[in-house]
């Protein structure tokens, strides 16, 4: 996975809301969210492990608080998800900015 560079981030609007969601605290401090921007789509990807019952918790907090973080800035959509196998992580779903 590609990282994302901070001038992309600022130029959707959304540098603080990733920077925020980075240092989130979840089980064990797994952070097992991954992110890809792909234009204006948010991927959303978790890392499988052992932990996977408790990640996809994690996974679902994280992203209700996107949500509600990216609604301070004008953006009020909603996650599309979409579950699958995607090799060493689960696609989660997307969000388009």
């Amino acid at each position: 996975m590609e990282i994302i560079n901070f001038e992309t981030l600022e130029n959707y609007g959304v540098f603080d809301v990733f920077s925020s969601v980075r240092f989130a605290p979840s089980h064990k401090n797994f952070q097992p969210w991954r992110f890809v921007l792909k234009g204006s789509v948010v991927e959303a990807y978790m890392v499988k492990s052992d932990e996977d019952t408790r990640s996809l918790i994690d996974m679902g907090v994280i992203l209700f608080y996107m949500e509600e973080m990216l609604k301070t800035i004008g953006i009020e959509k909603k996650w599309t998800i979409d579950l699958k196998d995607a090799g060493k992580y689960y696609y989660i779903g997307s969000f388009t900015l």
